[in-house]
């Protein structure tokens, strides 16, 4: 349906756009901080993405998707190994050193 509605003769761009709600209930599902682009500052609130279809000579846009964004993040973030192993490194650095200034007193 939005394919028939865009003119494949003009410039069009894919976007994402961040919109927040001011939400002062507080009961509301999903109600957290986030960032308030008119008041410049957290607030709380709800917020949805919205992705989009944008002709640029006209100025209209077709949104294909809008969610909630969720309030905490659904997966856990994978460790990096290599963080993981520079941490462990540093601490063995450390337990020698403090070894090693034990034996030198």
């Amino acid at each position: 349906m939005i394919d028939q509605a865009l003119n494949h003769e003009r410039t069009l761009i894919a976007v994402i756009d961040c919109s927040f709600i001011l939400k002062s209930s507080k009961k509301t599902e999903g109600k957290a901080t986030f960032y308030n682009g008119v008041a410049g500052r957290p607030e709380e609130g709800l917020e949805i993405s919205v992705i989009a279809v944008v002709e640029v000579e006209t100025h209209l846009s077709y949104s294909l998707s809008v969610q909630q964004t969720p309030w905490r993040p659904t997966t856990e973030l994978p460790k990096n190994p290599r963080t993981t192993q520079v941490k462990n490194n540093s601490k063995n650095r450390v337990k020698r050193r403090s070894h090693q200034a034990q034996r030198l007193s």
